[in-house]
């Protein structure tokens, strides 16, 4: 993949890896297109590409989960990570329901280790723009702090119209989205619709005031964090109002706010 132009002038050279934060942050924009419409879009941060080449074998362990129905879990050789298929028992072991995004495919939990920590992460194999949700989230998050909400961290985002293969890699949490905890009625009534109104406020905000053009909070796609008072709220698979050929500008200047992010 071609990567983006690089600034002109001198630039400082700053070490490849700096702190975990500073990778985390550091986002780059890949893309590529065929001539029959179809082509590749990668969003990345320095975290994520330091954890794969690490681990160079995760991309293909993935993709034999994905091709193998009947596959449910997989194990690195020597230890170093761990994928399984999301089902309802690890998915969430308090609900038989779980949800995960309306239009995910597949998902898939990863333990990870990077010397002696371990990372857990969340994978969506979906048929929306994984890049465009990616993007999204890093638009929105500073008005979201604002607006009393914090996003799940998003790592890595990988769009292949012509395999029709669709990733994104979240940080993995195992709390409970609003709707569950209000179906096992560990949310009253008006705690419950406190925070839809919450959420459909700051879409609104979102829209109208700062022109980003978000939809799909939902309290489906919200996690809570139940030990905490008042409760803290985290955002996740939201979706854009634009499509893969629709208001490409808009989209680039989104990307270009994504990438020049210190």
């Amino acid at each position: 993949m071609k990567l983006l132009p690089k600034p002109r002038g001198k630039v400082t050279r700053k070490p490849i890896l700096g702190t975990e934060l500073e990778q985390r942050n550091r986002f780059h924009y890949n893309e590529t297109s065929s001539e029959r419409g179809g082509g590749k879009k990668l969003a990345y941060n320095e975290f994520s590409k330091r954890l794969i080449q690490e681990n160079p074998g995760i991309i293909k362990a993935i993709d034999f989960l994905s091709n193998n129905r009947s596959e449910k879990r997989f194990v690195d050789p020597k230890g170093k990570y761990e994928i399984l298929k999301v089902t309802d028992l690890i998915s969430n072991e308090n609900t038989s329901n779980p949800r995960r995004g309306g239009l995910t495919i597949d998902s898939y939990f990863i333990k990870l280790k990077s010397g002696k920590v371990e990372y857990k992460f969340f994978l969506k194999k979906q048929n929306a723009d994984s890049v465009e949700e990616l993007i999204l989230l890093k638009s929105l998050e500073k008005y979201a702090l604002k607006s009393g909400f914090k996003i799940i961290q998003p790592h890595l985002a990988f769009d292949d119209y012509n395999a029709l293969n669709k990733y994104i890699l979240y940080d993995f949490t195992n709390k409970l989205t609003v709707d569950d905890a209000f179906k096992l009625k560990l949310l009253k009534d008006d705690e419950y619709m406190h925070i839809r109104t919450k959420l459909e406020d700051f879409e609104t905000v979102l829209n109208e005031k700062h022109f980003v053009p978000a939809w799909n909070l939902k309290s489906q796609n919200c996690f809570v964090d139940l030990s905490t008072t008042p409760y803290k709220l985290y955002l996740f698979d939201p979706k854009s109002f634009i499509g893969y050929n629709k208001d490409t500008l808009r989209l680039k200047k989104l990307q270009k706010k994504l990438i020049n992010k210190k």
